[in-house]
């Protein structure tokens, strides 16, 4: 039983540690077509509050995006 009992918590500390973790998602916003990054395109995580836009050289950076977003 308390062997059972240290293995459920591991699993339960594991899933709320997972559930907390958070990243960073970056890149550059190019047009395709004539090879030219954008300035101030709007950058936005689905379903989420999250986003920003992009800079002088069209990079973004979006940080705190929670695990799966």
């Amino acid at each position: 039983m308390k062997q059972t009992a240290q293995i459920l918590y591991i699993l339960l500390a594991s899933l709320i540690h997972a559930a907390g973790q958070t990243g960073t998602i970056q890149g550059i916003i190019q047009d395709t077509k004539i090879g030219e990054t954008l300035i101030g395109a709007s950058v936005k995580i689905m379903g989420t509050e999250l986003g920003t836009a992009t800079d002088l050289d069209g990079f973004f950076s979006i940080e705190r995006v929670p695990a799966g977003e």
